[in-house]
């Protein structure tokens, strides 16, 4: 199946990967955003240790990708080899992007009360609980694509919909990838 598969990679190997599956022709997002700290910004994996490779499972790479140096393996349903929709990959290029413009402003507080204002989630409304580390990300990530209710978004994605109070009664969990 051709598409966006989420490649799982060995620990400081995503490097050696990407530079490995470029010269196979693949195409790799390994998105990475500006992460304040004390001391000075520095790039971080969006996700560490998962990229998404654009590649089609039947071809004669996929063997050649999937056993390359560093490679774990892919993410699957029922065991073959899944692929994430091309709409979800161009938002998080799209948000990674404008967040690298942007830079963080982490004004959200627990229990706020937002709304998903563009992308695949528009419209949807939910309770923000904290910001993430990378690590968590991760989880929220498997979590989508196994199609469970958790979803990580950028700030700039969703508005403030009511007081904290209100808010806290609400189901459903939103929190922004963009952690602190």
């Amino acid at each position: 199946m051709e598409g966006w598969h989420v490649a799982k990679v060995k620990p400081q190997k995503e490097t050696s990967l990407i530079s490995f599956l470029h010269l196979w022709g693949v195409e790799v997002f390994f998105p990475k955003v500006i992460q304040p700290s004390r001391t000075r910004a520095r790039m971080q994996p969006l996700f560490p240790s998962y990229f998404f490779c654009h590649l089609d499972s039947e071809s004669s790479i996929w063997p050649v990708v999937r056993w390359a140096p560093g490679m774990s393996y892919f993410l699957n349903h029922d065991g073959e080899a899944g692929c994430v929709p091309d709409s979800v990959v161009e938002y998080l290029q799209q948000r990674v992007s404008q967040w690298n413009r942007i830079g963080p402003s982490l004004v959200l507080k627990p229990g706020d009360g937002v709304v998903v204002l563009s992308g695949p989630f528009s419209g949807l409304e939910g309770v923000f609980q904290r910001y993430t580390s990378g690590r968590e990300r991760c989880r929220i990530l498997l979590e989508a694509l196994a199609r469970l209710g958790t979803v990580e978004l950028s700030q700039q994605d969703v508005k403030g919909i009511c007081p904290t109070s209100e808010a806290s009664q609400m189901g459903s969990t939103i929190v922004s990838p963009l952690s602190g």
